[in-house]
């Protein structure tokens, strides 16, 4: 499927900006064709890197500076659900509790708690400044740039593991969006951390690691609700992985284990408030019904053909009576479904804006040359990382498959498309799988070590 999800993101770029269906089936084509000469062409051994801990600082620190150039240059404004972000933090800081004005109503649990709690963390020591949210981002960066060398040179050597930084540390959509209070960057080293987690249980088996993954988990799952279906993933790749079966098993269980132990909390929390057991929040019945009705486009819509807001302020009852029309129009309009999960998938995959669009074209309305460079560099690497993907996929694909972490990156970079092509699509919720897909295209550069490699 991640062949497939490469080869759509080379014709859905084009079908976003608007060309034609020829020149999309032209652009899309010549794609696949350059992928095709490069993965013959690329050389197949590469020379290996000298003094990595060196290499890795220097990179580690290039991204870093990066980073903080572009929100000292560019001043983050806080829009739209990274306003909403910004402003629970501020109640929970303030002694506020958790609550959220949607209309009129005041509602309790309409959104994730995750992110909210960790920016007022960040607050609680730094103030209510405009930076915190960047200062949170850095941190992740940072974080997420020592995962990511660990994890990638533990699937194919230190080669791998500087290669998926230099291509992390310069990532457009990243830098762009250092200062801007978004789930996204949490939700990457979440996903990678479980991968991470995984990876260092299964040489490892002590128990901080199958610790790392359910908290990965866990906390994965109060930032992004689209997460939650990871723990059925991780214990189904341990049944189905022949190597060593009872001791991935074990470790499945109890990061699954120490998952439910952290959003227990706030189910109860919930079950107290709500009367009413609500796992994480409210808004996933609002959100899959405007994905899903006649109106529906793939992306965000405001309403959908039913008007169910009568029922606010028992969010419990709005979020159930949505999420249940939904479902009715599925089972009536299957065809009609199908159509639109193709084109949400095509919306996520479409480009990798997402950086430049909110800190330039809608913080600051720029849509002139500033613009146009900073959307095209995104969309240059964006196309870049799927095409150096694919040839690793094709390349590499015996080491990957007989390698227990490479299975666990190839599925874990499918469940958030499977879960939007469900729900709403937005390009921007592709980003928290960059970390896994970045250890499988750097790959590339894996030394052969006997790898039966494609000739």
């Amino acid at each position: 499927m991640l062949l497939i999800l490469g080869a759509l993101s080379f014709f859905s770029l084009p079908w976003d900006l608007g060309f034609s269906p020829p020149y999309i089936f032209g652009f899309g084509v010549t794609m696949l064709a350059l992928t095709s000469v490069l993965a013959y062409w690329l050389p197949r051994v590469w020379t290996p890197v000298r003094h990595v801990k060196r290499w890795f600082i220097a990179i580690l620190v290039f991204g870093f500076i990066l980073r903080l150039a572009y929100v000292l240059t560019v001043p983050p404004v806080q829009l739209s659900d990274m306003e909403n972000y910004v402003d629970l933090a501020r109640g929970l800081l303030n002694g506020e509790g958790y609550h959220q004005l949607v209309g009129v109503h005041d509602l309790r649990a309409f959104r994730a708690p995750g992110y909210s709690f960790l920016l007022a963390a960040v607050m609680a020591f730094v103030g209510d400044t405009w930076w915190a949210p960047a200062l949170l981002n850095l941190l992740c960066y940072v974080l997420t740039g020592l995962v990511l060398r660990d994890l990638a040179t533990r699937v194919a050597g230190p080669e791998t593991g500087i290669a998926a930084c230099a291509l992390f540390s310069c990532w457009p959509s990243g830098i762009m969006s250092t200062g801007l209070a978004m789930t996204e960057s949490v939700s990457l080293l979440l996903l990678l951390s479980v991968a991470w987690g995984t990876a260092r249980a299964r040489t490892d088996r002590r128990s901080r690691w199958w610790m790392v993954t359910g908290l990965s988990l866990g906390l994965g799952a109060l930032v992004r609700p689209s997460l939650l279906p990871l723990p059925i993933l991780m214990l189904l790749l341990a049944l189905l992985n022949p190597y060593e079966r009872p001791a991935n098993l074990r470790h499945a269980v109890l990061a699954t284990f120490v998952a439910v132990l952290c959003v227990a909390p706030w189910t109860l929390r919930n079950y107290l408030v709500l009367d009413a057991l609500v796992v994480v929040s409210t808004n996933g019945g609002d959100n899959f019904y405007r994905s899903n009705n006649p109106l529906a486009s793939g992306g965000y819509t405001p309403t959908g053909e039913q008007d169910f807001s009568g029922l606010l302020p028992d969010e419990v009852a709005w979020n159930r009576a949505a999420m249940a029309a939904g479902k009715r129009w599925i089972a009536e309009h299957p065809l009609d479904f199908l159509r639109l999960s193709a084109r949400k998938l095509a919306i996520s995959f479409a480009g990798d804006t997402t950086g430049a669009y909110w800190s330039l074209e809608r913080a600051h309305a720029q849509s002139g040359p500033a613009y146009a460079a900073a959307t095209i560099s995104s969309n240059i690497w964006w196309l870049g990382i799927w095409t150096v993907t694919l040839i690793a996929l094709v390349r590499k694909r015996a080491r990957i498959i007989d390698h227990p972490d490479g299975v666990t990156l190839l599925w874990l970079t499918i469940v958030l498309p499977i879960v939007h092509a469900v729900f709403e699509a937005q390009p921007r919720y592709h980003m928290p799988i960059i970390g896994v897909l970045l250890c499988l295209s750097a790959m590339l550069v894996a030394p052969l070590h006997g790898d039966r490699e494609i000739p």
